[in-house]
């Protein structure tokens, strides 16, 4: 009985391990091998779902979103991720303005273009 409760013992702290692993970073992981490796872009968006199912306001999953909706050319929407992202405190901050700046300006939107100009570090 003695091995039963040690070997009982190890598998729940075993268990317990895997479950610590942080649910947000797998699916996070998945969908960028989906963007990065695959190019599957409707894998990509689910898997950042899932971790906005997790973090609404998970900055990373939203400016992967706005990566994913420039490559299909849905700038509008693309633009919205990245402003998520932005207000969720993407870092670096350049890096998502530099994205919206690029956006609105094919959007031939000056007044946009400035607000996140103005916004530069």
């Amino acid at each position: 009985t003695t091995r039963f409760f040690i070997v009982l013992s190890i598998g729940l702290l075993i268990l317990a391990w895997e479950s610590s692993i942080e649910p947000a970073n797998y699916y996070l992981n998945k969908g960028n091998a989906a963007l990065f490796v695959e190019q599957d872009y409707i894998e990509a968006i689910h898997f950042y779902e899932m971790v906005l199912k997790l973090y609404p306001d998970h900055p990373t999953a939203w400016f992967n979103i706005g990566q994913v909706r420039e490559e299909q050319d849905i700038l509008l929407f693309a633009a919205l991720a990245y402003d998520r992202a932005l207000n969720a405190g993407f870092e670096p901050k350049r890096r998502v303005l530099n994205r919206l700046i690029n956006i609105f300006t094919i959007l031939d939107n000056p007044d946009q273009v400035r607000v996140y100009q103005d916004q530069l570090p």
